[in-house]
């Protein structure tokens, strides 16, 4: 599956966003309508611990969009 940044995503990430948590910022920062979203997470949980919800976290707060 392939995600990309919504227009809220776009402003979120442009900003510096106090409401997203790092791991949610370091996604959206990642997620570029290309690469798709599960070599994201392992690339994400090679150095971290990442919850199995954070893509439907940013999908649910409507920033970024499923398109593949």
């Amino acid at each position: 599956m392939i995600h990309t940044r919504t227009v809220k995503g776009q402003v979120a990430v442009l900003s510096s966003n106090p409401d997203l948590n790092p791991l949610h910022t370091r996604l959206l920062r990642m997620v570029n309508g290309f690469t798709p979203t599960e070599w994201l997470l392992k690339l994400l949980s090679s150095s971290q611990n990442v919850p199995d919800n954070v893509v439907h976290d940013l999908e649910r707060e409507g920033l970024i969009a499923r398109i593949e």
